[in-house]
C-alpha cells in the first residue's frame, strides 16, 4: 500500500504540536504493549529493538515504526536485567548478582549464550568500546564493592576482568567518551555522594578516577556528547556538566521544570531526551548549555525508565510496553505569512501523491519538500507530485515568496507541516 499523505493546512496557521494537552512537537508512531518494557537499546542497521523486562528480553522488528513485530521472546537472563548494550550482532547484558552476559543476537530469533562472567558485586549498566565493557557495579554492604570493572570482552566465551575503579556511590548509569568513562553516581547510603564521576580508561588494567561534579539528585542516567555529559538526575530533571577538563568539573545549566523522575537519557544533535518516569518523553534544547528548554514531550501511557533514539524516533522503555515517538521539532520552524494573502485551505488525505495549489496570486509553486532534521528530500510543484517512495513520518513543504504589495519588498517564507502515513 503506497504512503497516505496529510497535509495540515496549507495556509493561515501552524500547528507545531498534536492536539492533544499531552504532548508537544511529539506524535505517537506506534507501540507494542504485551509485556512491560524497562530497558530498550535499537540495532538501527537491521531496524531491530531490544526490550528488557525483568528477566526477559523481546526482540521487535520495527522497520515499519508504527506496527512493532515480536521475532523472540526465548532470551532469557540469569537475574533481573540492569543495564543493555548492543553492538554489531551482540547483546551484553548488565544482569544483576551474575554479573555480564553475552549474547549472539545475529539471528534474533534464536539467541545464543556467548559468555557471562561473575563480578564481586551486581551489575547495574554496561557500554562497550571496542575489546572492552565497562560495567558499573553496585555497593552491596556500604563496603569497597562500588565502581566501574573492565572486562575484556576481545574473546566473548571467555569474558575477562582486567581492572577495577572503586567509586564512592552506585553507578547506576555509564557512558565512553574517547578514553574516559562517565558514571552518574546515586547516593543510596546516607552521607554519601551523587552526581557524576570521571574514570580514565586508557589503561584498561588501571582505570582512575580523576574528576567529580555533585548534582542535588540522583544520577539515574548519563550520556555524554562533546564537551558536555547530560546527567538524568531523578526529582532534579537534567543538569548539564562541562567535562572539557575532566579534572575540574562543573555544572553549567539544568533544566529541572518536572514534577517527573529523570531515569534516562539520549542525545541526537541539539537535543536531550528525557525519559521522565510518570511524565513520558521530554525533549530539551541544549543548543546553549547554559540555559536548557524544554521543546518536546508526550505523556505515554505508564512510566517512562529508559529511552533510545535512532532514525528520527524516540524508543521509551514504558512500564505499559514500548512506545515509538517522533520529536517532530527538529531543523524546520515555522516562517512568516503573508497577512491576508491565503487562498482556500486545501486539507486532503491523498495516497502517493501530494497536490500543490497555486500561490494566492494564482502562480505557479516551487517548494522544499523537507524531513525533521531540515534535510531537503525533493522539490515539489503546484499540482501532482509523486510521494510514494516516502518512509511515513513528519516532512514540511518550505517555500519563499516575494509578496506583491506596494508596502512589502522582503521576502517572505512559508512552512506547511505534511504528515506521512501508510
Amino acid at each position: 500500500m503506497k504512503p497516505r499523505i496529510l497535509v495540515a493546512s496549507i495556509c493561515l496557521l501552524f500547528f507545531a504540536g498534536s492536539a492533544s494537552a499531552d504532548s508537544l512537537n511529539c506524535r505517537l508512531v506506534g507501540s507494542w504493549s504485551s509485556a512491560s518494557c524497562y530497558l530498550v537499546v535499537i540495532d538501527s542497521a537491521r531496524k531491530l529493538a531490544f526490550c528488557a523486562t525483568s528477566v526477559r528480553m523481546y526482540t521487535l522488528d520495527v522497520s515499519d515504526p508504527t506496527r512493532a513485530v515480536l521475532l523472540s521472546d526465548t532470551l532469557v537472563t540469569n537475574d533481573a536485567v540492569n543495564g543493555l548494550w548492543y553492538s554489531t550482532g551482540r547483546l551484553y547484558i548488565a544482569a544483576g548478582s551474575v554479573g555480564l552476559e553475552i549474547w549472539d543476537v545475529s539471528t534474533p530469533a534464536s539467541p545464543v549464550l556467548l559468555g557471562q562472567i561473575s563480578l564481586s558485586s551486581p551489575a547495574l549498566d554496561v557500554v562497550v568500546a571496542g575489546d572492552h565493557a565497562y560495567v558499573a557495579r553496585a555497593d552491596i554492604a556500604a563496603d569497597s564493592g562500588a565502581g566501574l570493572s573492565v572486562v575484556d570482552v576481545s574473546n566473548p566465551g571467555q569474558p575477562r576482568e582486567v581492572g577495577h575503579c572503586v567509586l564512592p556511590a552506585f553507578p547506576y548509569g555509564v557512558s565512553v567518551q574517547d578514553s574516559y568513562a562517565y558514571a552518574s553516581l546515586v547516593d543510596v547510603w546516607p552521607h554519601r555522594y551523587s552526581g557524576l564521576s570521571v574514570v580514565k580508561v586508557s589503561s584498561p588494567q588501571t582505570p582512575t578516577e580523576i574528576g567529580r561534579c555533585a548534582t542535588p539528585g540522583w544520577g539515574y542516567g548519563v550520556n555524554t556528547a562533546g564537551n558536555y555529559a547530560y546527567v538524568a538526575d531523578y526529582g532534579y530533571g537534567l543538569r548539564v556538566i562541562d567535562v572539557s577538563n575532566r579534572e575540574s568539573l562543573k555544572e553549567v545549566g539544568n533544566w529541572d521544570d518536572t514534577s517527573g523522575f529523570a531515569y534516562g537519557v539520549a542525545t541526537t544533535g541539539n537535543y536531550v531526551h528525557v525519559a521522565d518516569y510518570g511524565l513520558g518523553l521530554r525533549v530539551i534544547d541544549v543548543s546553549n548549555p547554559q540555559k536548557p528548554r524544554e521543546v518536546g514531550h508526550y505523556a505515554t501511557p505508564g512510566s517512562a525508565c529508559k529511552v533510545a533514539a535512532s532514525g528520527g524516533y524516540d524508543y521509551v522503555a514504558d512500564e505499559s510496553g514500548l512506545e515509538i515517538i517522533q520529536f517532530y521539532g527538529a531543523g524546520v520552524e515555522e516562517g512568516k505569512r503573508l497577512p491576508a494573502q491565503c487562498s482556500r485551505l486545501t486539507a486532503t488525505v491523498v495516497r502517493g501523491v501530494l497536490t500543490m495549489p497555486l500561490t494566492a496570486n494564482r502562480l505557479p509553486l516551487t517548494a522544499s519538500l523537507l524531513d525533521i532534521s531540515g534535510r531537503k528530500v525533493m522539490t515539489v510543484h503546484s499540482g501532482a507530485n509523486d510521494v510514494s517512495h516516502l518512509a511515513p513520518g513528519v516532512y514540511f513543504v518550505w517555500s519563499a515568496t516575494t509578496p506583491s504589495l506596494p508596502a512589502m519588498s522582503e521576502t517572505w517564507h512559508s512552512t506547511y507541516k505534511v504528515i506521512t502515513t501508510k
